[in-house]
């Protein structure tokens, strides 16, 4: 899979992170990986992947480019809408 680095803001914390591109039947979506996820019910920080719909080359993504976001962890795998999450950033840098 073809992979490019985008600039992403999630809580107010800008970072270039790496995505992977995945060409669908009508639109191109950008694929984030290793995103920290708390839901609107749980106190724990799970792992997830954030899938963005591209667009035009020098975009700035946020939350609100995010079409769907995947989750592991949280009893079992899945995926949810942007409303279901009380929490979405980038775990802390090394």
């Amino acid at each position: 899979m073809e992979t490019t680095r985008i600039p992403l803001t999630l809580n107010r914390e800008e970072r270039e992170v790496e995505a992977s591109l995945f060409v669908g039947a009508q639109d191109t979506y950008l694929i984030v990986y290793g995103i920290a996820l708390r839901t609107t019910q749980g106190q724990k920080t799970h792992s997830g992947h954030l899938w963005l719909k591209a667009q035009a080359p020098g975009h700035r993504y946020s939350t609100r480019d995010i079409t769907d976001i995947g989750y592991s962890g949280m009893r079992g795998n899945g995926h949810g809408m942007r409303s279901q999450f009380r929490y979405i950033g980038f775990f802390p840098a090394d």
